[in-house]
């Protein structure tokens, strides 16, 4: 028996190595360290010859900036202008492309709106193809729009207005706006008329203390519902018609909040899911729909202390949504990850500066991986987590901003391809644009 084993085994070992052969040419034969980060940027390359590969051709290598070209099985070579850098090496006949991106913001525009902007939204007001910036001024009771030539407008809403959502809630395919209006107990309705404008502003009563709102089909009738988290620890549902009214439909109890509101679906029933970073609880509650706009069950989890903001996507890229939270008071942001049946479990924890207050994500560098950017309130800066794969991030590269940051957004707001971030600051009454100069770079 073992020497038919054996046999077997010399038969068909070299039949493998052939069957793996093309596997084995795209083995990693050239290494960077890092694979992206911010100007000035060090990298080290090294060349790992592959399986039956001639090791006596030392690999020439051009990094796709305008340099020489060096030649050895380790070089490091600094790049001090961002862009997407197409990396060759060659050696022999053989050549390798690796891409490499380098990131840069240009100096910051500082731009003041109004008394204590505490949230942005994005949105394309008036149609033409750019992002426009909606941003909520708690003490003056209105909002700012900032558009990309420049000018601004500014809308009376309800008394200490917190949070913005959008999306098109009366189905004439414009974008509307809503506010949800922490000192009036309402949210306010700004009905878009495609041009930049609105037609009608609605009042929408919900309860003490709104103080977050979110927008989704909850009860799957094709009109777009809201959700908002009240004081007393709840969250109510308002379930639209599809021509800008909307009715209170189940109002739930959480954990202690005040609760910053998330929607996405976890469980891929196809229904809509709530969830609720609770700062008072130092928890999340994960509110599981059932198509009617009520819940079939809600779970708690307990996260760092002061869960302040999150978002949602799906950070490890298999296909369900996961969860970033950002944990005001113990400076760090959770990472919740997916089990493939919409539960959350924690993943990781990213230490932060002081006092992250607000999360966005999206792919700064082109890479398709999603990165993570946080407003850190005493930290006075914004902390950017570049995505590396599998739901991991690399150290933050921080960002100095005036006093206070606390509403975030990433958009292209100059059409170049690249996110732009955008973040208000409570001390000056101002927001900040950082402008992505990330270009593509190929000069070889």
């Amino acid at each position: 028996m073992i020497k038919k084993l054996l046999r077997y085994s010399l038969l068909t070992f070299p039949l493998l190595l052939l069957g793996m052969g093309p596997f084995l040419s795209q083995l990693d034969e050239v290494r960077m360290s890092p694979m992206r980060g911010f100007a000035p940027l060090k990298v080290d390359f090294q060349w790992v010859p592959t399986f039956g590969q001639n090791e006596t051709t030392v690999p020439e290598w051009h990094f796709g900036d305008g340099s020489s070209s060096e030649t050895g099985i380790n070089v490091s070579h600094r790049y001090t202008q961002p862009g997407i850098y197409n990396v060759r090496m060659i050696q022999g006949t053989r050549e390798v492309i690796r891409t490499l991106r380098v990131l840069q913001f240009d100096t910051p525009d500082i731009l003041v709106v109004s008394d204590h902007p505490v949230a942005i939204a994005t949105a394309d007001l008036d149609e033409d193809g750019q992002t426009e910036l909606v941003i909520a001024n708690e003490l003056d009771h209105l909002i700012t729009l900032y558009r990309n030539d420049g000018t601004r407008t500014q809308i009376p809403v309800g008394i200490f207005p917190l949070s913005i959502t959008t999306s098109d809630f009366n189905g004439d395919n414009h974008i509307d706006v809503a506010v949800a209006n922490g000192g009036s107990g309402n949210v306010t309705l700004l009905l878009g008329n495609g041009l930049g404008g609105f037609f009608e502003a609605i009042t929408v009563a919900v309860g003490d203390l709104p103080n977050s709102v979110v927008a989704a089909d909850f009860n799957l009738d094709g009109f777009v519902d809201l959700a908002v988290s009240l004081n007393g620890n709840q969250v109510q549902t308002l379930l639209g018609d599809g021509t800008g009214n909307f009715v209170p439909a189940v109002r739930q109890g959480i954990l202690a909040g005040p609760g910053v509101l998330g929607v996405a679906d976890l469980d891929q029933d196809g229904v809509a899911d709530l969830l609720s970073a609770n700062r008072d609880s130092d928890s999340l509650s994960v509110l599981y729909g059932d198509g009617t706009g009520g819940f079939l069950s809600v779970h708690h989890m307990i996260l760092g202390l002061g869960p302040k903001a999150l978002t949602l996507a799906d950070f490890d890229q298999d296909g369900w949504i996961d969860v970033a939270v950002a944990n005001w008071i113990q400076n760090s942001i959770s990472i919740l990850k997916n089990d493939g049946q919409g539960r959350l479990y924690v993943a990781n924890t990213l230490r932060a500066l002081a006092g992250p207050f607000n999360i966005v994500h999206g792919d700064l560098d082109g890479d398709n991986i999603l990165d993570l950017v946080v407003a850190n309130l005493e930290g006075q800066a914004i902390a950017i987590y570049l995505g590396e794969g599998q739901g991991e991030f690399a150290l933050p590269v921080n960002l100095p901003v005036p006093m206070e940051p606390v509403g975030l957004a990433l958009a292209d707001l100059d059409l170049d391809g690249a996110l732009d971030i955008a973040v208000t600051s409570l001390e000056d009454d101002s927001f900040i644009l950082f402008r992505n100069q990330l270009l593509f770079i190929d000069r070889n």
